[in-house]
C-alpha cells in the first residue's frame, strides 16, 4: 500500500562576485543570498535555509613570499526565524538579530594560479537586539 505525507519544498539561491584587480592590490567581494521552505502535510511552511554572506578581501600584491591582506565578513539572515512546539511558533531571531561581522588581517600566499592560501587573526562581533539568547553571551544593549 502507498502512503506517505504531501509535501512541497524550494529554495532559491544567488551568488554574485566583483574582482577589482589592478597592478598593485586585488580586491574581491562575493556575496550569496539562500532563502528556501519546506510545507509538509498540515504543518505551516518552515525555513530551512535564510543566510545573506558578504565577504570582501583586499590584498596588497607586493614582490616578496607573502602579500599583506585585510577581510570584512557580514552574515545575517533575510526573515524573521521561530521555534516550533505544540504550544505554537515562538519568534527567535530578524534580520540584523543576529547579525555577524568579522574582520580579519594576515598574510596571503599563491603557490599556483589556482590556489590562495591566507593565514592571519580576526576578531568577530555578534550583534543582537531582542534575540540575544543563544546568540550572544549578555543582555547588554547599546
Amino acid at each position: 500500500a502507498q502512503g506517505g505525507e504531501n509535501s512541497l519544498a524550494y529554495q532559491a539561491n544567488i551568488f554574485g562576485k566583483i574582482l577589482y584587480q589592478p597592478e598593485s592590490i586585488r580586491w574581491e567581494t562575493t556575496s550569496s543570498l539562500k532563502y528556501g521552505m519546506s510545507k509538509i502535510a498540515d504543518q505551516s511552511a518552515r525555513k530551512t535555509i535564510d543566510e545573506i554572506r558578504m565577504i570582501s578581501v583586499v590584498l596588497y600584491k607586493i614582490p616578496r613570499f607573502a602579500d599583506p591582506y585585510f577581510s570584512v565578513t557580514a552574515e545575517t539572515q533575510l526573515a524573521p526565524g521561530y521555534t516550533y512546539s505544540d504550544d505554537g511558533k515562538i519568534q527567535i531571531s530578524d534580520f540584523l538579530d543576529p547579525g555577524y561581522f568579522t574582520q580579519g588581517l594576515g598574510l596571503s600566499i599563491q603557490p599556483v594560479e589556482e590556489l590562495l592560501l591566507r593565514a592571519g587573526g580576526a576578531m568577530k562581533e555578534t550583534v543582537t537586539d531582542q534575540y540575544s539568547i543563544p546568540f550572544a553571551n549578555s543582555n547588554y544593549k547599546i
